[in-house]
């Protein structure tokens, strides 16, 4: 069951970004995909956070211009540094700490897309950080516990 969870909830949050995206045009999109990984990770552990961070990888890479397994092999590293990071800043129940949690995160997939992207390309870092990751921290971690909840209740309803 929460393997139809992760392919189906990475399938949704995925169009609803990609919506976003369409509207937007690449500012102020959150990052919807990485709070399902970090979520997973909190709610069923490393193996299905690995999971929903192939298939988020796999559907982001399918409609990015980017090379293929980019994002992939960036959520995989977020799915694994969560469970490492959550041991030491997460405390059940508690906001902030899903808030910082999903931040880190958040920045930790900038920097490995970025050490991607200058391996194959000339692109520069300070106009990334101002045009792409400060407007998508700040709207990620805007929508971070709203999105958190709604999967929660989404979880709990599907488990009874």
């Amino acid at each position: 069951m929460r393997v139809i969870f992760v392919v189906v909830g990475c399938s949704l949050l995925f169009f609803v970004e990609f919506s976003i995206y369409n509207l937007f045009d690449n500012e102020f999109v959150p990052n919807l995909l990485l709070i399902f990984i970090v979520f997973m990770n909190l709610y069923a552990g490393v193996r299905f956070s690995i999971l929903a961070a192939l298939v988020a990888g796999m559907l982001r890479d399918s409609y990015s211009i980017d090379l293929f397994g980019m994002h992939t092999l960036a959520f995989i590293g977020c799915a694994y540094l969560t469970t490492i990071i959550k041991k030491y800043i997460y405390r059940k129940g508690s906001v902030s700490s899903r808030i910082l949690l999903v931040g880190i995160m958040l920045s930790i997939n900038f920097f490995l897309l970025l050490i991607f992207h200058l391996m194959v390309l000339e692109v520069s870092p300070v106009r990334l950080m101002t045009k792409v990751f400060l407007p998508q921290l700040a709207v990620t971690l805007i929508l971070t516990n709203i999105v958190l909840e709604l999967l929660r209740s989404c979880a709990i309803k599907l488990s009874a």
